[in-house]
Formats: C-alpha cells, sequence, structure tokens
C-alpha cells in the first residue's frame, strides 16, 4: 500500500519496497519494509457487497520524512537491512497468531507482533563488538518451534523453541523465544528472549539460513558459505562460491551514505562502507539450499553422514572410512552438519550396523588382493586397519567381533602378530580382560618366538582368568618359564595359592645335596631369576594382595591365602598336593630322611635375608593378631581342610618361636642368624602384647647383634639393638660395654655414659667414633655444660 488520499499509513511514493513476507496461516496478511527504514503490516478483511475487500495498514517501523523532529536529537538516517515474519512449524503455536516480524536496522533489532495490534515485543541494540571500518552489512532468518522426535539434549523437552539467528557485519547471534502462557485462554502468552549463543567471522556476513534446526549457513561478503552447529557455534564447513557469481545489489548505500561519511567518535563500526544485499539470492528450503546467480540458479545440498562414508570408501581409504563413522558413532565428529541427531540412541542405531558393514568389506578387499596376487601387503597398512577395527569394534561394544571375526582374517593370512600386538594395550589397560584360548594360545607362542616374555606375562596377568584355558596356560607358562604368570593364573584361576610355592621351589630341588642349597656351584645352572620370585608372592600374599599387580583381595580369598601359605611354610611336615593326588612334595634328592619344617629350612638356607624382609611385612597383617573368634576362610566349620584350620591358630609368637628353632647355630651360619637376630630385635618392641621371650634367649640376640659379621651390616644391627633395649633392660649392663665397643656401636655407648654420668668416658666415645668427629667439639662443649651443671648442682 502506497500512502494516499485516505489512506492513513503506508510507503511513500517513490520509495523501493525490499522486503515482503506472509504472516501466520493466513493469505491476506502481509508485512514489508523499504530502503528508507518503513516498514508496515498490512492486514485485509473479506467485504459484502460494494465495499469489497478492505486492508488496513499499520506502520510497524520508522518514521515519515515529514514527521516533526524531536527537540535536541538528531534524526540519523536509517533503512532495514533485513526482515522477515516468523515461519510456521509443524505444531501450532500461540506466536502462529500474532504475527511476529523481526525487523534489523543499521542500529537496532526490532520484534513486533502485528496482531490483534502492532507491538513491540523485543529491542537489541547493535553490539559494540562489530569490527571497526568493516563492510556494513545485516541479515536475519528465522527457525520456527517444531516437534522432535526425540527430547532435546540440551532442554530435555520435545519441542523445540523458535529462535531467531540475526547478524550485524561479522557478529552473529542465536536469540531462543520462549512461551509463557497467559493466565486465562484469552489473554495472549506472553514471550521471553534470551541472546543465548554468538559467534564472529573474519569478515562480515551478507546473507543467513537455517538449513536445519541445528545447522546454520552463512554466506560472506566475499561469497564463503560457512556451515555452522547451532550452540556450539562450531565451523563444520566452508565452500568458495566466488564462481557462481551469486546476484547481489545496492539497496541501501544512497540512503546511508551521511551515516557512514561522518564522523561518530561513539561508534567507530559505522565507518566503513555499506555492503550490497545479498539476502535475496541465498536461501534455503527442507535442508536445501538455493543460489541465485546473475546468469543462473544453483540448487544444492550438505551431503549426509552415509554419502561421505561411501564416498570415502570409493577413494579408496577404506580405514579412514572405519574412523569417520566411529567418530559419526561416537558423537566425535560433526553429526548435526551430516544428519545425524544429537540423541545418542537413535544415532547408534543409524551408525551401528553401518560400521559393521564396511569393516567386513574392508578386511575382504584388503586380504583379498594379497590372494590374488594384486601386490604384498604392507604390514603397517595392515597395523592400521587393525587399530581402526579394534576402535570401531569397541565403541560400537561388539569386542566379539574382533575374535570371531578380525583375528580369522589376520591369522589366515599369515599376519596374527598385526593383530596381537594390536591387542596388548587394550588388555593392559584393562579395556579387553576375555580373550578365548585359541587367542591366548597364539599369544604365547608368538610372544615367546619373539623373545618378549616379560611382555607376555604382563599381558596375562591382565586377563580375566575365568575364561582361559588353565590347563593349557599353566603348561605353557611353566613350559616358557613364566612364573609371574604362571602364579597369577594359580592365584586367580584356580584359588590356589600353594602350587606356586611348589613350583619355585622345585627349581632348587636339583640343586640341593644332604638338605643344601649349592648356589656356587658353577657346573650348576641356576635360574636364581624365577626363584627370588618367591619372596614377592610371599610378601604379597601374606598381605593380601594379588601378585605381580599388587592389587588388594577380597577379604574372603585373602584369608585363604594366607592360611595356605602359612601352614605350607610351618605345619612342620611334608605334605601332598593337590591334596588327595598322593604326591608328596620332597626338598632331599638323596632320599635322606626329610627335616623338620622342610620348606623352611629350605627357604632360609637359599636366601634368609630376603624371607625375613618378606616376613617382617606379614608381621605388619592384623590376620596375625591372637583372636578368639579368628575366622576360618569366612566361617567357622570344623569341617573345613586342614590348612584352614591351621591358619585360625597361627600367630607371631608360634612363628618367631619356629624361626628361633630352625635357625640354629648348628645349622645356620653367624651370616644367617644375624638377619634373625634383627627380625627379632625389630619387631619385639612394635608387638610386645603378642610377643613374649625368655631372657636367656633375648639376651643371645644381643649377643648375636654386636658379634654382627662385617662394617656392611654395623649400622642395622646397632639400630637393631637400639629398638630391642628400648624394650629389654639387661640386668648386666655394665658387662655388656666391651661387647657394644667391640661392636662398634657408639651410640649406644654415648647413651649409655651419659645416663651413668660418665663424662670422661663420654668424652673419649666422641672422639673413636668416626662418624662424629667432625661436630665432635660442639658436642663436647655440650657435654661440658652438663658437667658444669652437674658438679654445682
Amino acid at each position: 500500500m502506497i500512502i494516499g488520499p485516505g489512506t492513513k499509513d503506508g510507503h511513500m511514493p517513490d520509495v523501493s519496497v525490499v522486503h515482503l513476507g506472509f504472516l501466520g496461516t493466513r493469505h491476506t496478511a502481509l508485512v514489508s519494509a523499504d530502503n528508507r527504514g518503513m516498514a508496515f503490516s498490512h492486514l485485509a478483511t473479506r467485504g459484502t457487497g460494494a465495499l469489497g475487500r478492505v486492508v488496513r495498514t499499520t506502520r510497524i517501523l520508522g518514521r515519515y520524512p515529514n514527521a516533526p523532529t524531536p527537540a535536541g536529537k538528531a534524526i540519523k538516517p536509517s533503512t532495514v537491512l533485513a526482515f522477515a515474519p516468523l515461519p510456521l512449524g509443524n505444531l501450532e503455536r500461540a506466536t502462529d497468531s500474532m504475527g511476529l516480524t523481526a525487523m534489523l536496522t543499521p542500529y537496532l533489532l526490532v520484534i513486533v507482533s502485528t496482531t490483534p495490534v502492532a507491538q513491540t515485543q523485543y529491542k537489541s541494540a547493535r553490539p559494540k563488538d562489530v569490527a571497526a571500518h568493516s563492510a556494513m552489512t545485516g541479515c536475519l532468518a528465522w527457525f520456527p518451534a517444531v516437534r522432535l522426535k526425540a527430547a532435546d539434549p540440551h532442554t530435555g523437552s520435545h519441542v523445540s523453541r523458535a529462535k531467531l539467528a540475526y547478524c550485524w557485519s561479522n557478529v552473529l547471534t542465536v536469540l531462543d523465544v520462549d512461551e509463557i502462557p497467559g493466565e486465562n485462554q484469552d489473554q495472549p502468552p506472553s514471550l521471553k528472549f534470551k541472546a543465548r549463543s554468538r559467534w564472529k567471522c573474519e569478515e562480515a556476513v551478507a546473507a543467513v539460513q537455517w538449513i536445519s534446526r541445528s545447522v546454520l549457513a552463512v554466506l560472506t561478503i566475499s561469497q564463503r558459505l560457512i556451515v555452522l552447529e547451532d550452540r556450539s557455534m562450531r565451523m563444520t564447513e566452508a565452500f568458495d562460491l566466488l564462481d557462481r557469481y551469486i546476484y547481489h545489489t545496492d539497496f541501501f548505500s544512497t540512503q546511508l551514505h551521511n551515516l557512514v561519511e561522518q564522523l561518530d567518535e561513539s561508534d567507530i563500526s559505522m565507518h566503513g562502507v555499506v555492503a550490497d544485499a545479498f539476502y535475496m539470492s541465498f536461501k534455503s528450503y527442507k535442508g536445501r539450499m538455493f543460489l541465485l546467480g546473475f546468469n543462473d540458479v544453483c540448487i544444492g545440498a550438505l551431503s549426509n553422514w552415509a554419502d561421505r562414508l561411501i564416498a570415502t570408501m570409493e577413494h579408496g581409504d577404506y580405514i579412514g572410512a572405519i574412523q569417520l563413522a566411529t567418530s559419526y558413532y561416537t558423537g566425535d565428529a560433526d553429526r548435526l552438519t551430516v544428519g545425524l541427531p544429537d540423541d545418542a540412541a537413535l544415532r547408534h542405531g543409524m551408525v551401528r550396523d553401518k560400521i559393521l558393514e564396511m569393516m567386513g568389506a574392508s578386511l575382504k578387499y584388503a586380504f583379498t588382493r594379497r590372494r590374488h596376487g594384486a601386490g604384498p601387503i604392507q604390514e603397517g597398512h595392515l597395523k592400521q586397519l587393525a587399530e581402526a577395527c579394534f576402535v570401531a569394534s569397541l565403541g560400537i561394544e561388539r569386542i566379539e567381533y574382533l575374535f570371531e571375526e578380525l583375528y580369522d582374517f589376520y591369522h589366515d593370512a599369515d599376519f596374527p602378530g598385526t593383530f596381537l600386538e594390536t591387542l596388548e594395550p587394550y588388555i593392559l589397560d584393562q579395556t579387553i580382560t576375555v580373550v578365548p584360548p585359541a587367542v591366548v594360545k597364539d599369544m604365547i607362542s608368538y610372544y615367546v618366538a619373539m623373545g618378549w616374555e616379560s611382555r607376555l606375562e604382563e599381558v596375562i596377568c591382565h586377563m580375566e582368568t575365568t575364561t582361559l584355558d588353565l590347563d593349557q596356560v599353566t603348561l605353557l607358562c611353566k613350559q616358557h618359564g613364566l612364573y609371574d604368570a604362571l602364579i597369577y593364573v594359580w592365584n586367580q584361576g584356580l584359588q590356589d595359592f600353594i602350587t606356586p610355592m611348589i613350583d619355585l621351589l622345585s627349581l632348587l630341588i636339583p640343586l640341593t645335596s644332604e638338605g643344601e642349597v649349592m648356589v656356587n656351584d658353577a657346573d650348576v645352572e641356576f635360574d636364581s631369576v624365577n626363584v627370588v620370585k618367591i619372596f614377592p608372592y610371599l610378601s604379597y600374599t601374606l598381605t593380601g594382595r594379588v601378585y605381580p599387580s599388587g592389587e588388594s583381595r577380597n577379604e574372603q580369598t585373602a584369608i585363604k591365602a594366607k592360611a595356605e601359605v602359612y601352614w605350607f611354610l610351618f605345619s612342620g611336615k611334608t605334605i601332598s598336593w593337590p591334596r588327595g593326588s598322593g604326591r608328596e612334595f620332597l626338598t632331599r634328592t638323596d632320599g635322606g630322611r626329610e627335616p623338620a619344617f622342610p620348606y623352611l629350612r629350605m627357604i632360609l638356607k637359599y636366601d634368609a635375608p630376603s624371607f625375613l624382609s618378606a616376613l617382617n611385612e606379614a608381621f605388619e597383617d592384623s590376620f596375625l593378631n591372637d583372636s578368639p573368634e579368628k575366622h576360618l576362610n569366612g566361617n567357622s566349620n570344623t569341617d573345613s581342610p586342614e590348612e584352614q584350620i591351621f591358619g585360625s591358630t597361627i600367630n607371631r609368637q608360634y612363628i618367631l618361636s619356629i624361626l628361633l628353632d630352625v635357625m640354629n647355630p648348628k645349622d645356620f651360619a653367624p651370616a644367617d642368624t644375624i638377619y634373625l637376630d634383627m627380625f627379632v630385635a625389630r619387631n619385639l618392641p612394635k608387638f610386645p602384647q603378642y610377643l613374649l621371650l625368655s631372657g636367656s634367649t633375648l639376651s643371645k640376640v644381643l649377643t648375636g647383634l654386636c658379634n654382627h659379621p662385617g662394617v656392611e651390616l654395623a649400622e642395622d644391627a646397632q639400630l637393631s639393638t637400639e629398638y630391642l633395649l628400648s624394650v629389654y633392660h639387661p640386668s648386666d649392663m655394665p658387662a655388656l660395654i666391651p661387647l657394644f665397643k667391640e661392636a662398634g656401636f657408639f651410640r649406644i655407648l654415648k647413651r649409655l655414659y651419659r645416663i651413668d654420668k660418665q663424662y670422661a668416658k663420654l668424652l673419649e666415645t666422641f672422639f673413636e667414633d668416626p662418624e662424629d668427629q667432625e661436630l665432635t667439639f660442639g658436642k663436647c662443649k655440650l657435654s661440658l655444660s652438663s658437667m658444669r651443671e652437674t658438679y654445682w648442682s
């Protein structure tokens, strides 16, 4: 409508109407805007008789040229850079009948409702962070409220909000529109607007369109098409469309000439050039984009996820295709841009079968080419394919595919090692713990052939033993000397804690002669690396930990393990194991009579210090505390096995008594018994309520400590003596002074002399102590001060 006789509102004569749109569901309701900055709503009503149709036009933006100017306020030139009514969605909303229209001027974003009466609903000023001296552009695009197949992951609602994307120059903002119902049915709803997301482009934006509910397309002033994902505002695609010669024209420069030419210190973003209009040349509809060129019209769409996978496969990059499909499944890729839903369950259902299909096709292609002589397969390429299939199978939670399909391809093509090496890190980080027996067998053979025994043991010790062929694994581990793995399988798979002791001690049997371990025989190949594993095994087991990982056992299994090991060592006799097998484990090869405590004695003969060190840790465990209600593997059934009953009675006192009896000076050299003396001396102060030794025994221990075999143990022996003297006070202490002097226990001597106020001997000891000579004079001064105080007192 043009203003004229008989019309109250309308566009001025000789101005260009540059924007036009229908309102809501009505065919007779329009909105329009011109290049002079004025906008109107036109509502037609059906007339009767001679009156015909009546159109009511209402001004919703701008000022007439002849309108009076407000006092003291200059009127800046304006125009409508962008203009759009809210389109209809796929469900009824209250906004459908409100005629919402968004308008963008060089200064303001204005949203008005046109029915029942024109009313401003929202205003927002041009942001301050628009790039200075940039091209002046403005554009906007609505996306209506729609019903969703799945709840929105951000709001939890099955109805999405209406939203508006608007942009000044290089700053794009997304505005959400919420409907707040009125107090009664006749009252229209109120609207709440919230600017949610903002994105800055490197250059001015000329047009914007919604491709889908979650994807925006932005056309820049240099004719680059940029694809953004809503909310994250992450750029996912960019295309150069300069060769499409997109149609553009100058609608606004004449109207805004004075605005950009006049200096305004308060807003330097206004100073630049007025860009041509592109908004009429770029539109979208149902996921397709329409571009109007100077010579043609182009229609295009973003390729979806399935098309992209097929294109990648056709390019020959099947590894890249599997990786891309996996990223689609997990949501790490730009899923919204390629038409995948945000909802994980829906997305997984769409992509899972495609991944399995692609893996099968890729494997057939890779290995069929080799069989048909199309050239050798590069092992590095097969390694990458295996890694991609592992990630994909684990991502879609189809671990069985790895062993039922993938492994067969590599095994049949004589590349099992590639698969097994790819499998290893997943076992070590506990991502995969269940491995079929056939694969375990091949892994053992392959790793042993490669000389990777230590790596193999670590792998086996991270597997779930309940699914292993235990007979097969134990046989192979023993055959290849994989004792860490062997112990792990016996313990975890069979809950047997005695057989590992027998297996390790069996390595010592051939090296014994009349009960003595001949570790220095040069003609005997001594497997010390494996035998010494008995000591960390004892330490871990007797403190409730899994060997060799060190993880804590559950209480019931820990009690069983401790009871069995203590029974094996301290029952005092040889045993037949497994129970009922009739195979007695003997420690003598000459047929001689077995000594008391044969297994304990053999270990002590081999390495008493290491055994006592392990036992020192075990003494800290509460299992050895005396208690009237000590559990037998979680119960008190008198029908429990012998080893469990024995375990319920063992305590520190019993163990110490056995050690003192077995490690007597007749059978063991002082170089061994000194370690028992230190063990007793250090544990007696820790557990005075559990350990009771006679004075004669303690005197022997003290004498043994003083007669230590050399300077290497002097400091440990002195420290142990100090521990012992903290709870044991010999009646003949003066008689022990020569022993302490001979042993070089200067700290003990100084303490005794200081207590007895024998200051002359104390000074003499300061000079004799080689470790204290640098500080001798300072300490002498302190001692002389003490002497003077004592004398004058």
